[in-house]
């Protein structure tokens, strides 16, 4: 068996084309490190489901490997890749945690899920999550799904795992893959990304396909890379864009920076920030925030929608979000054991349209009056990370070690938003920083 912990994509291409490993042993050695996490005594419940055809698609790897046929755009060959459980697999079920979906079986493969076989990816399995993209109840707690179970943090077990990409950043802090794929609305990506010690990047809105996904809020939804580094995660990032060919991001040779005045202005911080940027501006963090009982609305609203239009043509059982809420009700302390009023206040939601205008326009405002004429914001305020969602500015969380503040669980990262499709810039940033600091790693 190869040892996977800890290794990097960049390290495992190395190997592979080097002769040393084969994807077969590769995934082989994945299967094997997953079934042991799965099981007594750790149980992290972070793999809803394992892809039955991962052992095929690695040895399909291998054999073009063999012929010469990998191009030099295939930034992931033979690499495996996990999948958050509310994006569309071929021949498995998405079912974004829920039962009353167990058995939607997804005929196709999301665009994105295309895009990474395209770079060679081999897809291992799918990550459970906070079910319905945390959008169940008020007092569901992160990373729980009726389905898959509570998802278990692998740094510190008694603290949230956060959500709702909870077992795609498990996954991958504990080495279950190099890369998973996520999805955020709003912090879905950062927050768990922060709270496992892992590299978390939300790219602009609008930038990838959100096609085969199942939806929370159109107007916020976008897919997006987790990994250890920042490297491996602008790898997976790199496939999931089509290996950075799309036009609209914008190439950087030298970030401008705004930094929040509440920032913990760490010696190795600031080394890191030096090693890229002359100068900085320092800007305090605005009273004024989107209001929240806009930004309900809209959830309520877009999900409504969303739901019902993804069910029309995925589930074999549930034609709509009120057949759900039927199902569920029929055996709630199974189905819904946290309850389920977001699902059934949705059903009765109107349109939102102007709330959406409300609070994209404060939220872009808002990040435009800190970023001035910069093009990337540096803080640990989680106000930035609800700001970029609504706004739809792409977003990065680099982590930075451990922390005495028990407001962040006592780990430590930093969120960088960027203004749009300077998703290069958050990169440069990112790398800086993260060489400057060492991110907490699983005891097992």
């Amino acid at each position: 068996m190869i040892n996977v912990k800890e290794q990097s994509v960049t390290a495992l291409q190395a190997m592979l084309r080097a002769g040393e490993i084969t994807s077969v042993a590769l995934v082989e050695s994945y299967l094997a490190r997953i079934r042991q996490l799965e099981s007594a005594p750790y149980h992290l419940n972070a793999i809803s489901d394992l892809n039955p055809n991962a052992l095929d698609e690695a040895l399909a790897a291998d054999n073009a490997r063999l012929k010469g046929q990998v191009t030099p755009k295939q930034l992931l060959f033979g690499i495996p890749v996990l999948i958050k459980d509310n994006i569309d697999v071929a021949g498995m079920p998405t079912t974004a945690g829920s039962l009353a979906l167990a058995d939607n079986i997804a005929k196709s493969d999301a665009t994105i899920v295309q895009r990474l076989r395209s770079a060679g990816a081999i897809i291992l399995g799918k990550n459970n999550l906070s079910e319905f993209a945390h959008f169940m109840s008020n007092t569901q707690p992160s990373g729980f799904s009726s389905r898959g179970g509570r998802v278990i943090n692998p740094i510190m077990p008694d603290i949230t795992p956060s959500g709702s990409s909870s077992g795609s950043a498990v996954a991958v802090a504990a080495s279950m893959a190099t890369v998973a794929v996520g999805t955020e609305t709003n912090g879905s990506i950062l927050a768990p990304a922060h709270m496992n010690s892992i590299v978390g990047l939300k790219p602009t809105h609008g930038l990838l396909p959100n096609d085969g996904i199942l939806p929370l809020a159109e107007s916020q939804d976008t897919v997006g890379p987790m990994g250890r580094t920042v490297s491996d995660t602008f790898a997976l990032f790199a496939a999931l864009n089509q290996y950075n060919q799309n036009q609209k991001l914008v190439p950087v040779m030298k970030p401008h920076l705004s930094v929040l005045s509440s920032l913990k202005w760490t010696t190795s911080l600031h080394e890191a920030v030096s090693d890229y940027v002359d100068h900085y501006d320092r800007v305090d963090m605005p009273e004024e925030q989107p209001n929240d009982d806009d930004e309900k609305a809209v959830f309520l609203s877009e999900f409504q929608h969303g739901i019902n239009s993804y069910l029309t043509t995925h589930s074999t059982r549930m034609n709509t979000l009120q057949d759900i809420i039927n199902f569920n009700q029929a055996d709630i302390q199974k189905r819904a054991p946290f309850g389920q009023e977001l699902l059934e206040k949705a059903l009765l939601a109107g349109d939102a349209t102007q709330e959406k205008q409300r609070v994209q326009d404060i939220a872009r405002r808002l990040l435009d009056t800190m970023l001035k004429d910069n093009n990337v914001l540096l803080g640990d305020d989680t106000k930035l990370i609800n700001l970029a969602a609504i706004a739809g500015y792409p977003s990065l969380t680099v982590p930075t070690g451990s922390s005495d503040d028990l407001y962040f669980h006592g780990l430590s990262s930093v969120i960088m938003v960027a203004k749009p499709f300077n998703e290069i810039a958050l990169k440069v940033i990112g790398q800086s920083i993260e060489s400057h600091h060492q991110r907490l790693i699983p005891e097992f």
